[in-house]
């Protein structure tokens, strides 16, 4: 379900730029965004700490996915869809960074302006345009707190985000068809906003990297078209694009954007990332067995955020039962954290979530 446009020499900034490689124009800006500073080159490979904090940006520019389409709603006059994703954000997604946002100092400014946000859509209130940009603000801010701008002037780190979000883009489309249609909302519609993030942040990239890297900007650049061809507008179009033809355009933007920055075309193996998320569960409940309940909520979100989550495209692909059950058992483990739960209870969620696993890594290695 649900999960991931800067202010002020932010990287991760959404800018209102032409598409020169692809003969289109950006999407509109929105309050709270401004201009790109110049790319530093790409490392080969992220290490974990990198991958987390990349993570972490990603699921903050996906709140910002999901203000933006909340206010198309609104204004189309799609109140009960607006407001359903308008509270996504403070639903969904703000739990598994408090610890993140907290360390940046971000984490109190933020919640008071997603909520904020949410009771304005709710209510109807005249002022929700002013209480979006207040919270597309307050997350601008909070990437840069938690990034730094040496990171988010890093190609190959933006490079990384706009491919976890291309991932998301994914697998929400795939979640919202059944039956080669539209049938869930929600899903499409996260999609389509998370869509307008990475169409922006794009731009941005584009511009960082100007003409060097044109063949392969070029290539992205048309292959997002494509997508913005499938997802249109925040109703769904008819008849509805496949969801082949939808990850086949969001990789081909992928491999793109990783060949202009400089990275590995060669992600981790699916098997491996499983492994890892296992480690991660049993390492979240040691710590919660310990006493140390912070430290094994991160844990427990990173399991989820770092290793599950990139992969959900392939697992739904291959069973689209297993990622909703991997989902709610995720939140499960981590608001029993939250919520002090007797370590039985959480040892055996950890216990199911470990089987869980297994058979996500089973269906990846078919």
């Amino acid at each position: 379900m649900p999960r991931y446009l800067l202010r002020s020499c932010s990287l991760l900034a959404l800018c209102l730029l032409v598409l020169p490689a692809c003969g289109g124009a950006a999407p509109a800006v929105s309050p709270g965004l401004a201009t790109p500073v110049p790319l530093t080159a790409a490392p080969a490979t992220p290490d974990a700490a990198v991958a987390h904090l990349q993570q972490t940006v990603g699921v903050l520019n996906q709140m910002q996915g999901h203000l933006l389409v909340a206010g198309e709603l609104a204004g189309a006059g799609q109140v009960d869809q607006a407001r359903e994703q308008a509270a996504l954000p403070g639903k969904e997604l703000f739990d598994p960074l408090a610890q993140d946002l907290a360390a940046a100092g971000a984490d109190q400014t933020v919640r008071a302006a997603l909520d904020r946000y949410t009771a304005a859509i709710g209510n109807g209130d005249v002022a929700a345009p002013a209480a979006q940009a207040t919270a597309l603000h307050a997350i601008d801010a909070a990437i840069q707190a938690v990034a730094g701008p040496g990171r988010l002037a890093d190609s190959g780190f933006q490079a990384g985000v706009l491919g976890d979000l291309l991932t998301k883009v994914e697998a929400e489309y795939r979640e919202s068809l059944q039956d080669g249609k539209v049938t869930q909302l929600e899903p499409y519609q996260s999609a389509y906003g998370i869509l307008q993030v990475v169409r922006r942040r794009f731009a941005e990239l584009q511009h960082g990297l100007g003409a060097a890297q044109g063949d392969a900007l070029h290539t992205a650049a048309t292959a997002l078209d494509q997508l913005a061809g499938a997802l249109p507008a925040a109703q769904p179009p008819a008849p509805a694009v496949t969801a082949t033809a939808v990850e086949q355009a969001a990789d081909a933007a992928k491999g793109a954007v990783r060949a202009a920055t400089g990275m590995s075309s060669t992600p981790p193996a699916g098997g491996a990332t499983i492994a890892a998320a296992r480690a991660d569960v049993q390492a979240a409940l040691a710590l919660y067995q310990a006493g140390q309940n912070d430290a094994a909520y991160e844990q427990a979100a990173a399991a989820y955020l770092d290793q599950v989550e990139p992969l959900e495209p392939d697992l739904l692909k291959a069973d689209k039962t297993v990622v909703p059950v991997l989902e709610a058992d995720f939140k499960a483990f981590r608001d029993g954290i939250k919520a002090n739960q007797a370590p039985a209870t959480l040892a055996a969620l950890a216990t199911r979530l470990d089987g869980e696993l297994a058979q996500a890594a089973a269906l990846l290695g078919r």
